[in-house]
Protein backbone atom coordinates (compact mmCIF):
# COMPACT_ATOMS: atom_id res chain seq x y z
CA UNK A 1 0.00 0.00 0.00
CA UNK A 2 1.64 3.23 -0.85
CA UNK A 3 0.50 6.99 0.69
CA UNK A 4 1.60 10.82 0.53
CA UNK A 5 2.26 12.98 3.51
CA UNK A 6 1.73 16.66 2.74
CA UNK A 7 2.38 19.52 5.08
CA UNK A 8 1.96 17.99 8.92
CA UNK A 9 3.63 17.90 11.88
CA UNK A 10 4.36 15.63 14.39
CA UNK A 11 3.12 16.75 18.03
CA UNK A 12 2.22 15.35 21.71
CA UNK A 13 0.02 12.17 21.74
CA UNK A 14 -2.97 11.56 23.95
CA UNK A 15 -0.35 10.81 26.65
CA UNK A 16 1.56 13.57 26.42
CA UNK A 17 4.50 11.28 24.49
CA UNK A 18 6.74 13.30 22.29
CA UNK A 19 5.39 13.20 18.07
CA UNK A 20 2.12 10.99 19.58
CA UNK A 21 -0.21 12.09 17.05
CA UNK A 22 0.21 14.07 13.51
CA UNK A 23 -0.86 17.08 13.52
CA UNK A 24 -2.92 18.79 10.74
CA UNK A 25 -2.96 22.21 9.25
CA UNK A 26 -6.54 23.04 8.57
CA UNK A 27 -5.64 23.34 4.95
CA UNK A 28 -6.48 21.73 1.40
CA UNK A 29 -2.59 20.51 1.12
CA UNK A 30 -2.28 19.34 4.88
CA UNK A 31 -3.10 15.33 4.80
CA UNK A 32 -2.18 12.08 4.14
CA UNK A 33 -3.75 10.05 1.27
CA UNK A 34 -3.55 5.93 0.38
CA UNK A 35 -4.03 4.36 -2.65
CA UNK A 36 -7.00 2.20 -1.89
CA UNK A 37 -9.51 0.34 -4.64
CA UNK A 38 -11.97 -2.12 -4.81
CA UNK A 39 -10.46 -5.28 -3.09
CA UNK A 40 -7.75 -3.46 -1.76
CA UNK A 41 -6.06 -3.66 2.21
CA UNK A 42 -8.99 -0.87 3.46
CA UNK A 43 -11.39 -2.28 1.12
CA UNK A 44 -13.76 -3.69 4.02
CA UNK A 45 -16.84 -4.45 2.23
CA UNK A 46 -19.49 -5.63 4.61
CA UNK A 47 -18.62 -4.33 7.93
CA UNK A 48 -16.09 -1.90 9.62
CA UNK A 49 -14.91 -0.65 12.53
CA UNK A 50 -13.07 2.91 12.51
CA UNK A 51 -11.18 3.80 15.71
CA UNK A 52 -9.12 6.91 16.58
CA UNK A 53 -8.05 9.09 18.78
CA UNK A 54 -8.38 13.10 18.15
CA UNK A 55 -7.96 16.62 19.53
CA UNK A 56 -9.49 18.98 16.94
CA UNK A 57 -8.94 22.52 17.15
CA UNK A 58 -12.27 24.18 15.37
CA UNK A 59 -13.03 24.21 11.76
CA UNK A 60 -14.54 20.57 10.13
CA UNK A 61 -12.78 18.14 8.07
CA UNK A 62 -12.24 14.18 7.23
CA UNK A 63 -10.50 11.86 10.29
CA UNK A 64 -10.86 9.21 7.49
CA UNK A 65 -12.80 9.40 4.23
CA UNK A 66 -13.17 7.00 1.66
CA UNK A 67 -13.48 8.87 -1.65
CA UNK A 68 -13.56 12.58 -1.49
CA UNK A 69 -15.50 12.90 -4.53
CA UNK A 70 -18.35 11.20 -4.22
CA UNK A 71 -20.19 8.34 -2.38
CA UNK A 72 -18.01 6.83 0.59
CA UNK A 73 -17.94 6.10 4.30
CA UNK A 74 -16.28 9.18 6.37
CA UNK A 75 -15.39 10.00 9.38
CA UNK A 76 -15.96 13.77 10.07
CA UNK A 77 -15.35 16.85 12.56
CA UNK A 78 -18.34 18.52 10.91
CA UNK A 79 -19.78 22.27 11.80
CA UNK A 80 -20.82 23.39 15.20
CA UNK A 81 -17.54 20.19 16.81
CA UNK A 82 -19.64 17.57 15.22
CA UNK A 83 -18.18 14.21 15.11
CA UNK A 84 -20.42 12.98 12.08
CA UNK A 85 -20.36 10.00 10.53
CA UNK A 86 -21.85 8.51 7.17
CA UNK A 87 -22.16 5.17 5.70
CA UNK A 88 -23.18 5.00 2.04
CA UNK A 89 -23.95 1.96 -0.16
CA UNK A 90 -21.44 0.67 -2.44
CA UNK A 91 -23.82 0.06 -5.70
CA UNK A 92 -24.98 3.42 -4.96
CA UNK A 93 -28.57 1.83 -5.13
CA UNK A 94 -29.74 4.04 -2.53
CA UNK A 95 -28.59 7.46 -3.60
CA UNK A 96 -30.93 9.34 -2.27
CA UNK A 97 -30.53 7.44 1.24
CA UNK A 98 -27.78 8.63 3.66
CA UNK A 99 -27.13 7.16 6.48
CA UNK A 100 -25.51 9.34 9.43
CA UNK A 101 -25.10 9.07 12.85
CA UNK A 102 -23.97 12.48 15.01
CA UNK A 103 -22.28 13.27 18.54
CA UNK A 104 -21.21 16.70 20.35
CA UNK A 105 -17.79 16.82 21.34
CA UNK A 106 -15.49 20.29 22.68
CA UNK A 107 -12.23 21.11 20.39
CA UNK A 108 -8.57 21.37 22.25
CA UNK A 109 -9.32 18.06 24.06
CA UNK A 110 -8.64 14.19 23.59
CA UNK A 111 -11.51 12.04 22.51
CA UNK A 112 -10.86 8.23 21.85
CA UNK A 113 -13.45 7.67 18.85
CA UNK A 114 -14.71 5.43 16.93
CA UNK A 115 -17.85 3.91 14.17
CA UNK A 116 -18.71 0.51 13.76
CA UNK A 117 -21.37 -1.04 11.33
CA UNK A 118 -22.47 -4.65 11.05
CA UNK A 119 -23.96 -5.71 7.38
CA UNK A 120 -25.67 -9.26 9.04
CA UNK A 121 -27.30 -6.98 12.21
CA UNK A 122 -27.54 -3.54 9.88
CA UNK A 123 -26.25 -1.81 13.34
CA UNK A 124 -24.33 1.19 13.38
CA UNK A 125 -22.79 2.83 16.31
CA UNK A 126 -20.68 5.29 17.49
CA UNK A 127 -18.37 5.13 20.08
CA UNK A 128 -16.70 7.92 22.41
CA UNK A 129 -14.65 7.10 25.38
CA UNK A 130 -15.93 4.68 27.25
CA UNK A 131 -19.19 4.07 25.56
CA UNK A 132 -21.38 4.13 22.73
CA UNK A 133 -23.33 7.39 22.28
CA UNK A 134 -25.96 6.55 19.21
CA UNK A 135 -26.43 4.29 17.02
CA UNK A 136 -29.12 3.07 14.46
CA UNK A 137 -30.15 0.09 12.18
CA UNK A 138 -29.41 0.59 8.13
CA UNK A 139 -30.18 -1.49 5.60
CA UNK A 140 -28.10 -4.56 5.03
CA UNK A 141 -25.88 -2.76 3.15
CA UNK A 142 -22.19 -3.29 1.45
CA UNK A 143 -20.39 -0.09 2.55
CA UNK A 144 -18.20 2.36 -0.54
CA UNK A 145 -14.89 1.37 1.31
CA UNK A 146 -13.51 0.75 -2.50
CA UNK A 147 -11.75 4.17 -2.59
CA UNK A 148 -8.45 5.52 -2.00
CA UNK A 149 -8.64 7.41 1.64
CA UNK A 150 -8.12 11.14 2.59
CA UNK A 151 -7.36 11.40 6.57
CA UNK A 152 -7.11 15.21 7.33
CA UNK A 153 -7.73 17.86 4.68
CA UNK A 154 -9.04 20.97 6.15
CA UNK A 155 -9.00 19.28 9.52
CA UNK A 156 -7.31 21.42 12.08
CA UNK A 157 -5.81 18.71 14.88
CA UNK A 158 -4.14 16.06 16.25
CA UNK A 159 -4.92 12.59 15.31
CA UNK A 160 -3.01 9.26 16.82
CA UNK A 161 -3.35 5.48 16.58
CA UNK A 162 -6.36 5.41 13.47
CA UNK A 163 -7.16 1.99 13.48
CA UNK A 164 -9.62 0.22 11.01
CA UNK A 165 -11.05 -3.36 10.96
CA UNK A 166 -12.97 -5.31 8.45
CA UNK A 167 -15.42 -6.57 11.25
CA UNK A 168 -17.59 -4.59 13.55
CA UNK A 169 -15.71 -4.61 17.47
CA UNK A 170 -17.73 -5.20 20.40
CA UNK A 171 -17.49 -2.25 23.14
CA UNK A 172 -15.04 -4.42 25.21
CA UNK A 173 -13.16 -5.03 22.11
CA UNK A 174 -13.23 -1.47 21.61
CA UNK A 175 -12.22 -0.80 25.04
CA UNK A 176 -8.99 -2.65 24.78
CA UNK A 177 -8.07 -0.83 21.34
CA UNK A 178 -7.81 2.63 23.50
CA UNK A 179 -3.94 2.09 24.67
CA UNK A 180 -3.22 -0.27 21.75
CA UNK A 181 -0.38 1.97 20.18
CA UNK A 182 1.00 3.49 23.69
CA UNK A 183 2.32 0.30 25.56
CA UNK A 184 5.74 0.07 26.25
CA UNK A 185 7.09 -2.44 23.75
CA UNK A 186 4.45 -2.34 20.79
CA UNK A 187 3.41 -4.64 18.31
CA UNK A 188 2.12 -4.14 14.88
CA UNK A 189 -0.34 -7.29 13.65
CA UNK A 190 -1.88 -7.03 10.10
CA UNK A 191 -4.52 -9.41 10.23
CA UNK A 192 -5.80 -11.98 6.95
CA UNK A 193 -7.58 -10.22 4.00
CA UNK A 194 -10.93 -11.05 5.65
CA UNK A 195 -10.00 -9.82 9.37
CA UNK A 196 -7.40 -7.14 9.03
CA UNK A 197 -5.84 -4.35 11.02
CA UNK A 198 -3.93 -1.02 10.11
CA UNK A 199 -2.71 1.22 12.53
CA UNK A 200 -2.27 4.24 10.73
CA UNK A 201 -1.07 7.59 12.28
CA UNK A 202 0.79 8.43 15.78
CA UNK A 203 4.11 7.67 14.11
CA UNK A 204 7.86 8.16 15.49
CA UNK A 205 10.12 10.23 13.53
CA UNK A 206 13.04 7.77 13.52
CA UNK A 207 15.60 5.81 11.33
CA UNK A 208 15.26 2.71 13.05
CA UNK A 209 14.09 -0.74 11.78
CA UNK A 210 11.61 -3.19 12.47
CA UNK A 211 13.13 -6.23 14.26
CA UNK A 212 12.12 -9.69 14.86
CA UNK A 213 9.38 -10.28 12.52
CA UNK A 214 7.33 -13.91 12.25
CA UNK A 215 4.99 -15.55 10.46
CA UNK A 216 2.27 -16.98 13.04
CA UNK A 217 -1.07 -18.87 11.67
CA UNK A 218 -2.72 -15.90 9.32
CA UNK A 219 -1.01 -13.07 10.91
CA UNK A 220 2.10 -11.47 10.51
CA UNK A 221 3.54 -10.07 13.74
CA UNK A 222 6.13 -7.01 13.99
CA UNK A 223 7.78 -5.93 17.56
CA UNK A 224 9.55 -2.52 17.00
CA UNK A 225 12.22 -0.96 19.08
CA UNK A 226 10.84 -0.25 22.16
CA UNK A 227 12.34 3.04 22.44
CA UNK A 228 11.53 4.07 18.81
CA UNK A 229 8.64 2.68 18.09
CA UNK A 230 6.23 4.23 15.58
CA UNK A 231 2.49 3.40 16.18
CA UNK A 232 1.25 0.93 13.88
CA UNK A 233 2.03 0.68 10.33
CA UNK A 234 3.86 2.99 8.59
CA UNK A 235 7.76 3.77 8.40
CA UNK A 236 8.67 7.49 7.18
CA UNK A 237 11.62 7.99 5.35
CA UNK A 238 13.24 11.64 6.12
CA UNK A 239 9.36 13.66 5.53
CA UNK A 240 8.83 11.55 1.91
CA UNK A 241 6.98 8.94 0.89
CA UNK A 242 5.28 6.53 2.95
CA UNK A 243 5.19 2.73 1.38
CA UNK A 244 3.96 -0.51 3.69
CA UNK A 245 2.37 -3.12 3.00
Amino acid sequence: MAGKIRSIRFSPGPYGQPGGAVEFLGKRNSYIKFSNGNGGKLDTRNSITLLAWINFFGGSGPIFQYNTRNRGVRLWIAKSSTLYARFDDRLGKYKNIKYHLKARLRPRRWYFVGISYNRRSGKAKMFINRRYVTETTLRKLPLATGFPVIVGRYFRGRISCMQVYSKALTGSEIKRSKKLCYKPSMYLIIFSDTEFLLCILSLFYSRSTFSDSCFYQNFLIFQLPPVHFFSCVFYLKTYGLLLWL
